[in-house]
């Protein structure tokens, strides 16, 4: 069905883990880590005054797609029998006719994930079974570009409208790399490593986005 109003654009939502705004380029950092983000931000819109919502992904998740401030204790998202007083986008979006799917590369009932995206209006789930177990090579997963690359084949296949949200995995500690393509620093020190995977996580978001 199509949505009340007649529009059926698609919707993709993507949701980088551990983003550094104070290593991107267009928020002022002057090493050359994100020149594909910042491609993306000279057409878009960017938020310079936007600020991450508890220390945890599962804090963060229910903030941008419910608006859910982080609150004291556990996250919302890991509380299995909490009441859930607030909407998200996806149900709003289900409730005009899209379908919601998730994909994450990893493993999707990590934090309750599976489970609170189930309560609000995910019809589809797809994770590291999915994009193929063969390609963790990690401690967290399948990295982002296999992921993007997977999703860019069936995406012209999915009903339409749909909202895809995109939950990456790569640009998260210990910071390993799945191959050497991208290594720009080599030593072994902290921040290289973090630049590294910073400067893998915009090259991967660039080929989706392209």
């Amino acid at each position: 069905p199509q949505p009340p109003w007649g529009f059926s654009a698609n919707l993709v939502i993507v949701i980088m883990e551990s983003w550094s705004g104070r290593l991107t380029g267009s928020l002022g950092f002057p090493r050359n880590l994100t020149p594909h983000f910042d491609s993306l931000a000279s057409r878009g819109i960017l938020f310079t005054d936007y600020y991450a919502n508890g220390v945890r992904s599962n804090y963060g998740l229910s903030a941008i797609l419910c608006s859910f401030p982080a609150l004291p204790g556990r996250s919302i998202m890991t509380r299995y029998n909490a009441a859930h007083p607030f909407v998200a986008i996806s149900e709003i979006l289900k409730g005009r006719g899209y379908q919601n799917i998730f994909a994450y590369g990893g493993d999707i009932v990590f934090d309750n994930m599976r489970g609170f995206l189930t309560t609000k209006g995910y019809d589809v789930m797809l994770d590291d079974t999915y994009f193929g177990k063969e390609s963790v090579f990690a401690k967290w997963g399948v990295p982002d570009h296999v992921v993007f690359d997977r999703l860019l084949t069936m995406i012209d296949t999915l009903p339409r409208p749909f909202n895809l949200t995109v939950f990456t995995l790569s640009n998260h500690e210990p910071f390993d790399l799945p191959d050497s393509s991208v290594q720009r620093f080599n030593d072994d020190s902290d921040s290289s490593r973090l630049y590294n995977v910073q400067l893998y996580a915009d090259k991967a978001i660039g080929g989706f986005a392209a």
